[in-house]
């Protein structure tokens, strides 16, 4: 996942919670890059009330290249 022009997650050599997060065209998270102590992280916020079991989904952003979108905005 690419974020920004200089930071990106590579999710090949070791995963962590991020890899819980999905794609969604209508996202209830969204992201922020911080500077903490000179290294950068990102954080993933919510946007709304989540409740309990439901998927945590963000816009990936427009360079993401989907086939077709299967979120479960588009779905129905």
């Amino acid at each position: 996942m690419a974020y920004g022009h200089e930071h990106f997650i590579d999710a090949e050599r070791a995963g962590n919670e991020s890899t819980f997060f999905n794609y969604a065209c209508s996202a209830n998270c969204v992201e922020e890059e911080w500077a903490v102590v000179g290294v950068y992280r990102i954080g993933i916020l919510a946007q709304r009330e989540i409740t309990a079991g439901e998927e945590l989904a963000f816009n990936y952003g427009r360079g993401y290249n989907l086939r077709s979108c299967r979120c479960t905005t588009c779905a129905k």
